[in-house]
């Protein structure tokens, strides 16, 4: 119910008549038992792998690899462009720029 419905703890609880504790003991039960599987599907055009790779290598703090599907400079310019605001914002307070 909680993965097949989208059902939360809660509204299993008062469906099923039981508490929440003992949704959530039998939610870990079934993972501890690989009744139900959890996996990490990273978004398309990430590489995390490859940027922890060059972040070993060359004792960087951060990688990132940019998907740039157009052999083309100014698409290439405007994908690392992107990525270099979404980096930007991500940062936030942390990062000041003079």
């Amino acid at each position: 119910m909680y993965y097949s419905s989208g059902l939360r703890q809660p509204e299993i609880a008062a469906q099923l008549d039981i508490s929440q504790a003992r949704v959530s003991r039998l939610l870990k039960r079934a993972h501890d038992e690989q009744i139900v599987r959890i996996t990490v599907t990273p978004p398309r055009g990430t590489y995390d792998d490859l940027e922890d790779k060059l972040q070993a290598r060359y004792s960087l703090k951060l990688a990132i690899v940019v998907d740039c599907p157009e052999d083309d400079d100014d698409a290439i310019l405007a994908d690392l462009g992107q990525a270099a605001s979404s980096l930007l914002a991500e940062a936030g307070d942390r990062c000041r720029l003079s």
